[in-house]
């Protein structure tokens, strides 16, 4: 397994479409961002949205089954599925070493950044999402300008009040949300 891996990374298609891949992750963190039903607070007619994981990371997935298809045809299919999901796992771990926040945004090539990495709230069943895919991120609209110092206490604030709010979302609401996100998401690509 470790040498057919080393024999696809040496490509230089290989390395070339590697490199995308983070840009990629920031977008796709980004279109997620406008599922619709996902909770959302508006500051400074800005949105902060709670974009689960699970659902970035099931995103990330079609795309790179799509993205690397040429680049990882000589690979074992299960080679493949692992490398692929082992890539997202990575990303999504860069993401949460940079320990984003208010002061501290991840910034994506569109207007959104992560403002928030949370991995310990349980969306839907990991046997669905796979494991390690709890939690969520904090996504907000950010202004070409950048913020206030009222604008960030606003944010810190919004932030601060929506995470309390997970608390009062039951299981069977969760389902339901991610649902309305994941057919909203469906009708935005077709």
């Amino acid at each position: 397994m470790w040498r057919e891996l080393e024999l696809t990374a040496r490509g230089e298609h290989f390395h070339a479409a590697m490199e995308s891949q983070a840009r990629h992750f920031a977008t796709t963190m980004a279109d997620v961002s406008y599922a619709p039903g996902l909770p959302r607070r508006t500051i400074a007619l800005h949105r902060l949205v709670v974009v689960p994981r699970a659902l970035v990371a099931g995103r990330m997935r079609s795309a790179l089954q799509r993205r690397l298809c040429n680049e990882t045809a000589a690979l074992d299919p299960h080679v493949r599925e692992f490398f692929l999901e082992q890539l997202i796992a990575d990303l999504d771990a860069a993401v949460a070493a940079h320990r984003p926040s208010t002061s501290r945004p991840v910034l994506t090539d569109t207007a959104w950044a992560c403002v928030g990495h949370h991995a310990d709230y349980r969306w839907v069943d990991p046997i669905f999402a796979g494991p390690g895919w709890d939690g969520h991120l904090l996504m907000f609209e950010f202004p070409a300008q950048g913020l206030s110092r009222q604008a960030r206490k606003d944010l810190d604030r919004a932030a601060h009040d929506i995470q309390a709010s997970l608390a009062n979302i039951s299981p069977l609401q969760r389902e339901a949300i991610i649902q309305i996100a994941v057919d909203g998401l469906r009708r935005m690509i077709a």
